[in-house]
């Protein structure tokens, strides 16, 4: 049965603004290195040395003209609605160094402004010796980067070793930090005229942070008149670059570039991650279809409060679960007490088995199904479990406060039970987040 014509637009507007939150966890740095040191291959390997990214590509620039040639064949039968990449852009050995980073940045289509410097991000009170402290605009050159400032980042030159756990639960976090960002033809970008992605498919392509949602959410278990109905849904690629970085952190691995081995597998796992957050796997948690289209019948006949509401009660919630998160684990990291049930949770090998070998489809699968499965229950309890005016006033708007200590402040006067009720849900989730990536780490170092 078609829908009615007179639906469409205002379901376009729905899905057009709905929640395109930035980032599905703070910080992954911060769970990526007891996720990881849990996996023996990379907390027990040997410390790698740096190498510049024009030194690698110098030594492997003709092989990586057929691997990323092969990623692109692979990506064109394999990733639904995947957009190709245009044939100018192709990477060819040509010889010529001064342009050779281009070629290389073009080829994979993110955002050559991207600093990719020799660093590591450290978690806090790590006081270990030899970090020459850079500020986060060396890392980026994103504009809103205050939530980076009390993040300690290292550079390092080429030619030193560091450990291989620091390598890649550095780059875990790196996506956030530009690689996605205006790669859209519609985003005000040479690039992105040039790229072939297309029109962004949702959001606000004039915000800053928006344009990288597509390649960090995968909408892949909505029910099909959603689909029907917003077709546009379909065009997320966390696949596309989840696969990209295995390829490339494979061929690293087996050309003898270890640190770009392990630097291109946190770019891989940042992907993995961001899906067992279910806000990022889901469009509107904790809102049915029918509801969904009840408020849309709504905003047809002029009552448009409802949309509004709904989106932003949604948003609200991601971003509390993410503050909360980040904060609980930056606490624990200063005060050196890491018995907070995330962490165990993190280090708990126990099911990584379970959920089978990572192939091409477990992004899809596996994950999404897992985190699309508990985005109900995770709404309702972070509507319960947190301040009420963060999580249930629809006129407030998280992103927009001027307080960034709001909810942590008011988590204060009632700490040890938010704590409580959250601490079972992050728990779940993040047993998950660890058994996920170590998978994807196996998978990329067999």
């Amino acid at each position: 049965m078609r829908a009615p014509l007179r639906l469409i637009p205002a379901l376009l507007l729905l899905f057009g603004f709905f929640p395109t939150t930035a980032f599905a966890w703070g910080e992954h740095t911060l769970a990526s290195y007891p996720a990881l040191g849990a996996l023996p291959e990379i907390a027990n390997a040997a410390p790698v040395r740096i190498e510049s990214l024009e030194q690698f590509l110098s030594a492997e620039e003709q092989s990586l003209v057929t691997v990323l040639a092969e990623e692109e064949q692979w990506a064109r039968a394999n990733v639904p609605n995947y957009p190709e990449r245009p044939a100018a852009l192709a990477f060819e050995a040509t010889g010529n160094a001064l342009d050779l980073r281009e070629r290389f940045v073009r080829a994979i289509r993110i955002n050559p402004n991207s600093r990719l410097l020799s660093y590591t991000q450290r978690v806090p009170r790590d006081d270990r010796p030899g970090c020459q402290r850079i500020p986060a605009s060396r890392i980026t050159f994103l504009r809103n980067i205050m939530y980076l400032s009390s993040v300690t980042f290292c550079e390092y030159q080429p030619g030193q070793s560091i450990p291989a756990l620091d390598v890649v639960a550095s780059g875990a976090d790196e996506p956030d930090y530009g690689l996605d960002i205006g790669l859209f033809e519609d985003g005000e970008t040479e690039f992105g005229k040039q790229y072939g992605f297309g029109a962004q498919p949702f959001g606000n392509p004039a915000l800053e942070f928006s344009s990288q949602a597509p390649f960090h959410m995968g909408f892949f278990h909505e029910s099909w008149i959603v689909y029907q109905l917003a077709p546009f849904l379909g065009r997320t690629f966390p696949e596309y670059r989840a696969h990209l970085y295995m390829t490339l952190a494979r061929h690293a691995f087996a050309t003898g570039h270890d640190y770009w081995g392990y630097r291109f597998m946190g770019w891989g796992l940042h992907y993995v991650q961001d899906l067992t957050q279910p806000y990022h796997a889901t469009v509107l948690p904790g809102v049915s279809v029918f509801k969904m289209l009840w408020i849309n019948f709504l905003n047809v006949i002029g009552f448009g409060t409802g949309q509004k509401r709904a989106v932003q009660l949604v948003s609200n919630r991601h971003l509390a679960l993410e503050d909360f998160q980040k904060r609980i684990m930056k606490q624990s990291y200063v005060s050196g007490n890491l018995d907070y049930p995330i962490f165990a949770a993190l280090e708990d090998t126990s099911t990584d088995s379970g959920y089978g070998t990572y192939n091409d489809r477990y992004l899809r699968d596996v994950i999404t199904v897992e985190s699309t499965d508990r985005a109900t229950e995770l709404d309702e309890t972070l509507s319960e479990a947190m301040p009420e005016q963060f999580v249930q006033d629809p006129e407030f708007n998280f992103d927009s406060n001027d307080n960034p200590d709001a909810l942590i402040d008011a988590i204060a006067q009632g700490q040890l039970q938010t704590e409580q009720k959250m601490a079972e849900p992050l728990g779940v989730l993040f047993r998950s987040f660890g058994a996920h990536s170590r998978n994807y780490a196996r998978a990329v170092l067999e």
